[in-house]
């Protein structure tokens, strides 16, 4: 996403007192768009801004500039969104339209196709008024502009949030006042215009944050914190950044991810960090950059060999440790990540086994390389990498077996090679597991004209060309797509 990271999905809700709105819940694209499991993949710090195209930024001097402004008129304005088999995109006239898998209803056509082959594999119009879209792994939720919350899908864990358990097939609304949303794995998050968190579903990690860890989960939202100014979800565990800057974090902490210096789940919101402008979390790790554009990043790091799909421990942390300064903007993949400095320098470092570091190695890579200059947004998925030029080039490399590098075949790159112009917003799944489990392997990207490019893995038909084959170039899925 364009200084405007979804990777995985935090959810920042509203305008800054001297800065824009910028997206959060599962990207790094400037305020409107998001990925699966609430992961933010890179978001713009709130400490950060956009002033013309050039990229240029600037940023508060203290946290009083990130106070955050609570008023009905701030829903954030998500416009695109990938789930784990569906895409959702809304339209210059506030139409959402959703495509792609539909097995436990959540395109909310009103049907649930048992078999793939049945899946909408075009978009289909499902809502009007929409201000903005969040979509879970098997969920899809809606912000209409009067801030009323709609929810469907997968409910096997209470996770559309209407008070049953039944796969719900079309919008159901569960909130009123709703200013942010967005999914876990089997869990959902709202945030009002008061500064009210609310969440619901599966809470067997204490991922609800409401002081249990119990297989019955919440069917329908509760308040779990005030003065909340974003939240992230992603897998089992949960994130939150209040009005001054705190972060918050609960829930599973098999891996060290709530950087608590422990391994034992944590089932209230526990602080960890201050001053802090953007978090995004993955399934293992987490990052989090502060107010003075130093990163921290805590919990395990995996190499994944491409060959046997194992994994191994690289390293651990159970508490947050600094990685970086002058950094602008953070993105998580399943087992890489990816960082954006003030003078707009990438780095990227982690497992590189399908070249998605962009290193001369294809093993680990240790520490934060530089491998592109003048990039403005970056988003990582599973195991392929993205990045925008302030040209508004995008860049892919990384794993290609699906053909989600957009290039024109099925071969790994090891470095960014260039794939489309005049794109504002970049998009890819991720799905935190090894790479021989079918995971989906996508990409989306949206230029300023308007237009929404699907490329990839297409066996739920989310690349929205009416068929199920994998697309290995971009193709037009949808005009008229609403960008900033």
């Amino acid at each position: 996403m364009n200084f405007m990271k979804s990777k995985g999905y935090l959810c920042f809700i509203l305008s800054v007192v001297i800065v824009s709105v910028f997206s959060s819940c599962t990207n790094n694209q400037e305020g409107n768009t998001e990925k699966e499991n609430g992961s933010i993949s890179s978001s713009l710090p709130v400490s950060s801004t956009i002033s013309g195209n050039d990229g240029s930024f600037s940023e508060p001097k203290d946290k009083n500039d990130i106070i955050i402004k609570m008023n009905d008129s701030n829903i954030k304005p998500i416009t695109v969104s990938i789930g784990d088999g569906h895409v959702a995109a809304i339209t210059q006239n506030r139409d959402l339209y959703v495509w792609g898998d539909n097995l436990d209803g959540q395109i909310g056509n009103g049907n649930r196709d048992k078999l793939f082959n049945q899946d909408p594999t075009t978009p289909v119009k499902v809502l009007e008024n929409v201000a903005s879209v969040s979509l879970g792994y098997f969920n899809s939720a809606a912000i209409t502009m009067n801030g009323d919350l709609y929810s469907w899908g997968s409910n096997t864990y209470e996770t559309v949030g209407n008070g049953s358990t039944g796969d719900t097939f079309t919008p159901t609304k569960i909130l009123e006042d709703v200013i942010s949303v967005c999914f876990g794995t089997s869990h959902g998050a709202a945030i009002t215009s008061d500064g009210s968190l609310y969440m619901w579903g599966d809470n067997q990690y204490g991922q609800l944050g409401n002081g249990k860890a119990t297989t019955s989960g919440q069917a329908t939202p509760v308040k779990i914190m005030d003065n909340v100014a974003s939240v992230s979800l992603r897998g089992a565990h949960s994130a939150a950044i209040t009005k001054d800057g705190s972060l918050y974090m609960w829930g599973d902490n098999q891996y060290g991810q709530i950087g608590n210096g422990t391994e034992k789940k944590q089932t209230t919101p526990l602080k960890v960090l201050e001053n802090v402008s953007s978090i995004d979390i993955g399934e293992y790790h987490s990052a989090a950059i502060t107010l003075d554009g130093s990163l921290y990043i805590w919990g395990d790091d995996f190499h994944m060999d491409s060959t046997t799909g194992g994994r191994w421990r690289v390293s651990k942390r159970r508490a947050p440790e600094k990685i970086l300064s002058d950094v602008v903007s953070v993105s998580l993949g399943d087992y890489h990540y990816a960082a954006i400095t003030r003078n707009k320098d990438l780095y990227v470092w982690g497992d590189n086994g399908f070249g998605q570091a962009a290193g001369q190695s294809m093993g680990y890579q240790s520490k934060p390389a530089k491998i592109m200059s003048d990039v403005i947004s970056v988003d990582l998925g599973s195991f392929h990498s993205s990045a925008i030029t302030a040209d508004k080039s995008l860049y892919m490399w990384g794993r290609n077996d699906k053909g989600q590098l957009g290039n024109g075949n099925t071969n790994n790159i090891s470095a960014p090679a260039k794939i489309l112009d005049d794109v504002l917003i970049s998009l890819l799944s991720t799905n935190n597991n090894n790479y021989n489990d079918g995971s989906p392997n996508f990409s989306l990207a949206v230029k300023e004209n308007g237009t929404l490019y699907v490329w990839g893995e297409n066996s739920q038909g989310q690349v929205g060309n009416g068929s199920i084959f994998d697309k290995d170039e971009p193709f037009m899925a949808l005009n008229n797509v609403l960008v900033n």
